[in-house]
C-alpha cells in the first residue's frame, strides 16, 4: 500500500531529518564551548584574586621586617643579650622598647604590639607584651 503524501509533507520530513541532528549537535558544540569558557573565566578569576593575596603577605611580610629590624636596632638591645643574668636583661630590653612600643601603640591605631626576641637557635628570649614573671623563657 502507497502512502500518499502532500506536498508539504514532502518537504518537511527531510528537513526535519537533517535539522534535527544539526540542532542537537549545535546545542552540545554551545554547551561544550560554554563550559570551557565559563572554566577559563573562573580560573583568571582565581589567578587574580590569588595574586591580590599574595601581594598583601607579601606587604604583610615587608611591614613586619622593617618593624622587626628597627626593634632589633634599638641601641642597648645587644647589652641586654650579652647580659648573664637573663632576666635583668629582659628587664632592660622592657625598658628600652617601652617607649618605642607605646609610641606606635599611639600613633597606628594599634591596640597592641607584641615585640618577641630570641636568641639563638630560636630560643624564646623575651615576649615584651607579657609582664614580668609571666613565663618568657623557652623554645615556644
Amino acid at each position: 500500500m502507497k502512502i500518499k503524501l502532500k506536498i508539504r509533507e514532502k518537504l518537511l520530513i527531510p528537513l526535519i531529518g537533517l535539522m534535527l541532528p544539526l540542532l542537537i549537535g549545535g546545542f552540545i558544540l554551545f554547551s561544550v564551548i560554554s563550559q570551557k569558557r565559563v572554566l577559563t573565566d573562573i580560573q583568571n578569576m582565581s589567578d587574580y584574586k590569588m595574586e591580590l593575596i599574595q601581594g598583601e603577605i607579601r606587604n604583610i611580610a615587608l611591614k613586619s621586617l622593617a618593624m622587626a629590624s628597627s626593634f632589633a636596632s634599638i641601641e642597648g638591645i645587644e647589652k641586654a643579650y650579652a647580659m648573664k643574668n637573663e632576666a635583668e636583661g629582659r628587664n632592660l630590653i622592657r625598658e628600652l622598647t617601652a617607649g618605642y612600643i607605646e609610641n606606635l601603640v599611639e600613633n597606628t591605631g594599634l591596640k597592641s604590639i607584641k615585640a618577641h626576641y630570641h636568641k639563638p637557635p630560636a630560643k624564646s628570649f623575651i615576649r615584651v607584651w607579657r609582664k614580668p614573671g609571666e613565663k618568657d623563657g623557652g623554645t615556644t
